[in-house]
């Protein structure tokens, strides 16, 4: 099972946040770096992995948090842990 962290404590913008998603869970190159595309492309995560969320510290990374649960009740191999 693949393990991903996410700490969202440091970031001063939406597009930082988007990169940083995109590296943390290898996103092809041509993921949009927005809420939409956030969620297409871990509906289309196919390896079983595991995504653990720690400091969830403004409005949108709680917008996050929320399409990354969203995602996780639709895609069987998402398994979302908030701390």
């Amino acid at each position: 099972m693949k393990k991903i962290y996410l700490d969202f404590e440091n970031f001063s913008g939406k597009e930082e946040i988007h990169k940083y998603l995109a590296e943390k869970f290898e996103f092809p190159d041509y993921y949009g770096g927005n809420l939409d595309a956030l969620y297409d492309c871990l509906y289309e995560i196919t390896t079983p992995t595991a995504v653990n969320i720690v400091n969830v510290a403004d409005e949108y990374s709680e917008k996050i948090k929320n399409v990354i649960a969203a995602a996780e009740e639709e895609n069987d191999n998402l398994a979302v842990f908030v701390n």
